[in-house]
């Protein structure tokens, strides 16, 4: 479901699967030849095959951690992502080319470079909105809780408090910060 890019030690665009075409793209506008800083003006050029510059945030295995930042289609909007990246030793031979994962027929192409980077890009445009609708929804739900004079109190499987607002915990004799995390069937016996 991610967009796959292929660049090459100049930092050019090699090749694409479909989704990052359909992500990228737009019509008259090619996304293969284009610089990658071009796409992700915030990418780590370090991280760029041919680079003298190694960043620290690399693994053993060449991959970066997936990193928010905002990419910009060919005709210059923009739209929020996550991107990871891998560098592939021997590119020529990696099979990244092949039809079947790369769609813009540049799979008989043979790259004369010995690394490429591949970079999923994750687009989180409809994410960026579910979490800001989350957190919205997650402050309301605060100041209601706050706001009522009945002790409330939420626990997971286990019978502990993940939820208490400040109503419940003076009724129990406690802080609400002392109270995440307890057992609420000891805090309410009959004998406490």
């Amino acid at each position: 479901p991610d967009a796959l890019v292929l660049v090459n030690a100049n930092g050019t665009v090699v090749n694409a699967n479909t989704i990052a075409l359909e992500a990228f793209e737009t019509p008259g506008t090619a996304l293969v030849g284009r610089g990658l800083l071009d796409l992700l003006p915030e990418f780590d050029s370090r991280l760029i095959p041919g680079s003298m510059r190694r960043p620290d945030t690399i693994d053993e295995q060449g991959r970066t951690r997936p990193t928010r930042m905002t990419a910009r289609r060919t005709d210059g909007s923009e739209f929020p992502v996550e991107v990871t990246s891998a560098s592939l030793a021997e590119g020529r031979e990696s099979g990244w080319g092949a039809p079947s994962q790369f769609g813009t027929g540049a799979a008989d192409q043979r790259y004369t470079g010995d690394e490429l980077l591949m970079i999923v890009v994750r687009d989180l445009s409809g994410a960026v909105d579910t979490e800001a609708e989350l957190a919205r929804s997650q402050r309301q739900t605060e100041m209601i809780l706050r706001a009522a004079s009945e002790g409330v109190v939420g626990t997971d499987t286990d019978g502990r408090i993940v939820l208490v607002n400040p109503a419940a915990a003076q009724i129990l004799g406690y802080r609400a910060g002392e109270l995440g995390g307890r057992e609420l069937h000891t805090l309410v016996l009959h004998s406490r």
